[in-house]
């Protein structure tokens, strides 16, 4: 059984997801996760309106993030682009959840 939803949270969750979709948008053309990295925790207030599957999620996007801004693409064993895809497929689905898909 997950948590109640934080009704501030859902409140919070427009501005939320487009300051994650922003940020990304940075990552990609700048290929600096930093910004978005910054601004998970936000994304980490949204989970508990979220279904259970959305943190480990979140929480393997963030750690590959890290690793990228701390080692540079080249060594990863990832895909930079592939993650930026995740991130937005994460976002994505978690408007469709929350109600907030774009029409």
């Amino acid at each position: 059984m997950s948590a109640a939803p934080d009704s501030t949270a859902l409140a919070d969750a427009p501005a939320v997801l487009e300051t994650l979709s922003a940020a990304l948008t940075v990552a990609r053309t700048q290929g600096d996760p930093r910004d978005l990295i910054a601004a998970l925790p936000r994304a980490r207030g949204l989970l508990g309106s979220l279904p259970p599957a959305f943190g480990p999620v979140l929480d393997g996007i963030e750690q590959r993030l890290q690793s990228a801004a701390l080692f540079g693409e080249e060594s990863c064993s990832f895909s930079l682009g592939d993650l930026h895809d995740a991130m937005a497929t994460w976002i994505d689905r978690a408007r469709v959840r929350l109600g907030l898909a774009r029409p």
